[in-house]
């Protein structure tokens, strides 16, 4: 699960704009992380023939904004979507070559971040 949201019963803690908070900390709301998340599988589709550079300027607008409104939340959920974002982008670079499947292993050395 991204960032230990780990959800707690619903008399812990309280739900305000896209952020839960508990116990002195906060993290971001499922609803509002899949959504996200939904929003970078429409702009990083493997069949678009957009360029690179167009994808990634897309990429970058969205995750700019996203992360300045949640940039309080826990550096763990940052990290891991900032890897699941670049292992999507890596995938439509592997489709380009025909090949199949996510950028691992060898990708990370084709395509650094």
């Amino acid at each position: 699960m991204l960032g230990g949201c780990t959800r707690l019963p619903a008399e812990r803690g309280f739900d305000f704009l896209g952020c839960h908070f508990e116990r002195g900390m906060n993290w971001m709301d499922y609803k509002s992380l899949g959504k996200f998340k939904d929003t970078i599988r429409v702009k990083t589709k493997r069949t678009d023939g957009h360029r690179r550079q167009v994808i990634i300027e897309d990429v970058s607008r969205a995750t700019e904004g996203w992360f300045e409104c949640f940039e309080h939340g826990q550096a763990k959920t940052f990290r891991e979507l900032d890897a699941w974002i670049r292992m999507r982008i890596r995938s439509v670079l592997r489709k380009r070559q025909c090949r199949r499947g996510r950028g691992r292993g060898s990708d990370h050395q084709r395509w650094p971040t």
